[in-house]
């Protein structure tokens, strides 16, 4: 066998294989004509090592070039079996099996210097992620990120564990850290190259990201950029998702009519397709656009569809709808009603661990308060509101906490007036260089 017809990176593989059956170090095969670091780049693959090293190299190990065709079939073979069982432990955590498949992969023999790794510890950084033992799946999924790097970039491993990465911090409610690994997973992504369905993900996850810390402006932009693609889009959840989000983006900018539109065609799909969380998401926009065209009994209609839904794992999009509920009580009137719905939202948002929709239901209960004149009330639920805003940097919502606590403070007590107004200041010139100065809740 001619060493050209061989692929170096398949041939170093050989040649660790054989040392490592041998119990031989990189030290002990070394001489003066090979040095440990030629070996290793040969086992590792490098290109550009002259073909006369490996040569040598396998003269040393023993190996008859008659002898590599049988062994790297059989290396490929057993790569080829890994990857299989890798593929299946990825779809055991996808349907529910994360803790099985953790001790499952413990007792795989992947080494990391084998070009499954980068899979293998992404992998476990999932199972680590549904689990939410979030230092672990931060360190394995850095691992593969650093393994990734150094094997075949077209496997996009790299990608998808930077946006794994970006779930982990967003489920610990750091929206700014889940925005920056996004970035970086649409930095890393390889376009034609493996997992192609991962550059709408990312997408779609900046998108949501944005959302939740009111960068209205950018989200909507994002969403009409990808629009003309969707038709490349395989995941009717991503596509749906982006439907939502141009129809609530709209709303947010006042655009009743797109949002009709918008939240109208997503929720066509989502009802043939039964996506009950998407269902509860475009029934809660089109709700909070009746609501303002002061249609309440529609707007009602479409929330009660919302809460109608399948509650199995779907619950954590309910808060919204809980809180647009709360708000349509308001306007009726009814705040005994509304106060309820809003401890209502509070206590799905806590479930799931959602910190802004807590955040923005406090809010509420702090506005109702103030308008009732209950102003010890108000302060109270506005210091909540203020603490968890500034536990998480959300700084739009510390604006809007800062605001109801500047005015509950007005005409009572000058001092604690001026300490609030200056905290807003601050805040403000934080968004200076900035968009629009946006908020979120209506």
């Amino acid at each position: 066998m001619k060493m050209q017809s061989v692929d170096i990176h398949d041939l170093g593989k050989v040649i660790r294989k054989v040392r490592k059956e041998k119990g031989l170090r990189l030290e002990d095969l070394a001489d003066d004509k090979i040095s440990p670091a030629t070996i290793s780049n040969i086992e590792r693959g490098v290109p550009h090592v002259r073909s006369d090293r490996a040569i040598y190299l396998l003269n040393k190990l023993g190996i008859a070039p008659e002898e590599i065709p049988e062994l790297l079939i059989g290396e490929q073979e057993s790569l080829k079996s890994l990857e299989q069982q890798l593929q299946l432990a990825e779809v055991q955590r996808d349907i529910g099996r994360p803790q099985t498949v953790l001790d499952e992969l413990d007792h795989l023999d992947i080494k990391d210097e084998n070009p499954l790794a980068p899979l293998l510890y992404y992998i476990k950084g999932k199972c680590l992620v549904s689990l939410k033992q979030w230092k672990k799946a931060e360190r394995s999924l850095h691992k593969a990120i650093q393994l990734a790097t150094q094997a075949k970039p077209e496997t996009n491993i790299e990608a998808a564990a930077f946006l794994e990465l970006s779930v982990c911090h967003y489920l610990q409610n750091d929206l700014d850290g889940a925005l920056k690994f996004t970035d970086s997973g649409m930095d890393a992504f390889i376009s034609g190259g493996d997992r192609p369905y991962l550059w709408y993900i990312l997408q779609k996850n900046k998108g949501l990201f944005f959302e939740r810390l009111g960068r209205v402006g950018e989200c909507l932009k994002l969403v009409q950029d990808v629009w003309e693609e969707m038709d490349r889009i395989d995941d009717i959840d991503v596509v749906l998702t982006f439907y939502w989000l141009r129809a609530e983006m709209s709303y947010r900018m006042q655009m009743d009519d797109d949002a009709i539109r918008y939240a109208s065609e997503g929720l066509d799909i989502a009802r043939r397709n039964l996506s009950y969380r998407s269902i509860i998401t475009l029934c809660t926009v089109l709700g909070n656009v009746f609501m303002r065209k002061k249609d309440f009994e529609a707007a009602k209609n479409y929330f009660q569809t919302a809460l109608d839904c399948p509650k199995t794992m779907i619950s954590k999009s309910l808060t919204k709808t809980l809180i647009s509920l709360g708000m349509l009580y308001n306007h009726q009137g009814n705040t005994t009603q509304a106060l309820e719905t809003f401890d209502q939202a509070i206590q799905n948002a806590k479930d799931h661990n959602d910190a802004p929709r807590i955040v923005n239901a406090l809010l509420l209960i702090g506005d109702l308060h103030r308008k009732m004149d209950q102003t010890k009330e108000a302060i109270q639920v506005y210091e909540e509101a203020l603490s968890i805003a500034r536990d998480y940097v959300y700084k739009i919502r510390e604006h809007r906490a800062l605001y109801g606590l500047a005015e509950s403070w007005r005409n009572i007590d000058e001092k604690e007036f001026q300490k609030y107004v200056r905290s807003m200041y601050e805040i403000q010139k934080h968004f200076e260089d900035k968009e629009d100065f946006l908020d979120e809740l209506e």
